[in-house]
């Protein structure tokens, strides 16, 4: 049976990597594990949080303790970021116990349906984006349903373990051929409107945003690491739409 203290390195590095993994900061995800062992009374705290792993070190009751876990998938869910923090800080001020902390995360991180409600939501407010390239409400729908599927397709491929580069391609291309379709069925609407509606959903933009602010906190590998993903993850959809434009 695990002692206290590893039951609280345990939480912190579950904590820091759950945050990665749902889009949050480095910084964010080393602060989170830093203040969970510094609530147990654990000295000489070192947390390296990197895009695809954590490391987590300290000392407690003069015994050096380390742990590292790597990180497989990553996605956004700033829901999730908040609910983190939220268990960070009660776990910190001694208002919630180890044991129930680990609960929770079990909870958030088997969310029955958070994917399913939180693509319904990306997917109408992308479809907005199709209104504001000079679409209408026909265009709305049509980039909405489109959005949709893209989504339902990107989790079909990582399901199957597909490289984030050529699902974001596989999704991208599957925006651009239903537009197409919609353009043959409904001639009169405006085709560019749909394609960017529906890609909103897949481009790189919190990622983006991480990667700046990584590198002005001094993490300059996460801030590269997450710069050169968002920028793979450009290239991968602009190339799946121009395939699909370009027959």
């Amino acid at each position: 049976m695990k002692d206290s203290f590893e039951e609280y390195l345990d939480l912190a590095l579950k904590l820091s990597i759950a945050m990665l993994k749902n889009g949050g900061e480095t910084y964010r995800a080393e602060e989170c594990a830093r203040s969970i062992l510094a609530a147990c009374g654990a000295e000489s705290i070192q947390v390296l949080a990197l895009p695809t792993a954590v490391t987590a070190t300290a000392e407690y009751q003069g015994k050096s303790y380390t742990k590292v876990c790597s990180i497989r998938t990553r996605s956004n869910d700033l829901g999730n970021i908040d609910a983190l923090n939220t268990i960070s800080r009660e776990v910190s001020a001694r208002r919630m116990s180890c044991e129930d902390a680990l609960e929770k995360l079990k909870a958030i991180e088997q969310g029955k349906y958070a994917f399913f409600k939180r693509s319904i939501f990306s997917s109408f407010s992308s479809a907005a984006f199709a209104v504001m390239f000079s679409g209408g409400f026909l265009e709305f729908f049509l980039a909405f349903i489109v959005a949709f599927i893209a989504q339902m397709f990107l989790l079909a491929f990582k399901k199957i373990g597909s490289i984030t580069f050529f699902a974001n391609l596989g999704g991208s291309m599957i925006t651009a051929l239903l537009a197409r379709l919609s353009a043959a069925l409904f001639p009169e609407i405006n085709m560019s409107s749909i394609i960017i509606g529906g890609i909103m959903t897949l481009l790189p933009g919190l990622a983006m945003v991480n990667a700046i602010r990584d590198t002005l906190y001094g993490d300059i590998v996460s801030g590269t690491a997450r710069g050169v993903e968002a920028l793979l993850s450009a290239v991968s959809i602009a190339a799946g739409v121009g395939l699909m434009l370009a027959f």
